[in-house]
């Protein structure tokens, strides 16, 4: 059971980190999106959305290689460790 619960914790840092960053450029992705009717509008939101979730991946990815997991690195800002 204590490793179920480290693995849900684990995850919902990983999940943090990789949402940053897919949510920063989903605000771009919005408001190009909103701003035109041409045909070059989707595969453009596309292309950011995907580059925002390839980056929150590799964050996250780097966090908790880094830090030997994403909960250690929130735990630091928390006063932890």
């Amino acid at each position: 059971m204590q490793r179920f619960i480290q693995f849900f914790v684990e995850g919902v840092f990983w999940m943090q980190l990789f949402l940053f960053p897919l949510f920063l450029a989903s605000i771009p992705a919005v408001i190009i999106f909103n701003s035109s009717t041409e045909n070059w509008v989707v595969p453009t939101v596309i292309a950011i959305l995907a580059v925002g979730a390839a980056t929150g991946i590799w964050l996250a990815q780097r966090t908790r290689r880094k830090y030997g997991s994403c909960a250690r690195f929130f735990g630091r800002f928390m006063g932890d460790e």
